[in-house]
C-alpha cells in the first residue's frame, strides 16, 4: 500500500497595496506581488471589448474583505482628508469606447466635470 505524503501549499506572497492621497494628486505604492495582481487585471480590461466599460476597482478587486489586515489600505494628507473619506476612497480604472473618450477632451481647456456627469459612461 502506497501511502500519499501530505504537501505544503506554496503561500501566495502577500499583496501590499497603499494609496496615498494627497494635494498634489493620488499615488499607488505596492509590492512586485501587488503590481502583478494589478498587471492580470489591465490585461483582461486591454482584451475586453471597450462597450463593456470594465473595470477595476483597486480596493475592491485586490483588497482583503475579509480580514482584519486589509491588503489595500489608503493614507491622506489633511486637505485631502477634508474632502474624502478614507475608508470610501478608491482608484478605478476604466476601458471606454473612444466616442467617450472625445466626450471628455471636450472638458479638457475648463478641467471640470460637465454638470451632466454620468461616471459609468
Amino acid at each position: 500500500m502506497r501511502v500519499k505524503m501530505a504537501t505544503r501549499r506554496k503561500r501566495e506572497p502577500k499583496t501590499d497595496i497603499c494609496i496615498t492621497v494627497e494635494k498634489e494628486g493620488v499615488w499607488v505604492y505596492g509590492n512586485a506581488q501587488a503590481f502583478r495582481r494589478i498587471a492580470k487585471h489591465m490585461a483582461i480590461m486591454a482584451g475586453a471589448e471597450p462597450a463593456e466599460h470594465y473595470e477595476l476597482h483597486v480596493r475592491w478587486h485586490l483588497g482583503s474583505h475579509f480580514t482584519k489586515r486589509n491588503a489595500v489600505f489608503v493614507l491622506m494628507d489633511n486637505e485631502s482628508r477634508a474632502v474624502h473619506k478614507r475608508k470610501t476612497f478608491d482608484v478605478t480604472f476604466m476601458v471606454v469606447e473612444p466616442s467617450d473618450l472625445k466626450s471628455f477632451r471636450q472638458h479638457e481647456r475648463s478641467g471640470r466635470l460637465p454638470r451632466d456627469w454620468d461616471r459609468s459612461v
